[in-house]
């Protein structure tokens, strides 16, 4: 196996991992908005995958949450250091969801 095709099939190997895993993964940039995700989260949210990326997360967070969200996100990125937040999802036609969120800081070359 050549370096390439070991990079290919490590990308492609998280691809899968990431898309099939039975819980609800995505990433958001310091700003909130969704950069990834997959179908868990989709399906959480009612909404397709495609729909969900470049959208801000905060506007499917209830307003008595908003600010606790926003509290997670700089918590995230002034400590580097993992983070929880539950916030409530409310959704047309449905109760409420609540959703306990784990976060870690990655900063990239830009920071």
């Amino acid at each position: 196996m050549t370096d390439l095709s070991r990079e290919e099939f490590s990308s492609y190997s998280y691809s899968k991992y990431f898309d099939l895993a039975p819980v609800g993964y995505m990433t958001l940039d310091a700003a909130g908005t969704i950069v990834s995700t997959n179908s868990q989260i989709a399906a959480m949210l009612n909404a397709d995958v495609e729909e969900l990326v470049s959208s801000s997360f905060i506007n499917f967070v209830s307003l008595e949450d908003q600010d606790k969200f926003l509290q997670f996100l700089t918590q995230l990125s002034d400590s580097g250091e993992r983070a929880t937040c539950e916030v409530d999802i409310p959704l047309d036609n449905v109760e409420n969801i609540v959703l306990e969120l784990h976060g870690i800081a990655v900063f990239d070359a830009n920071g």
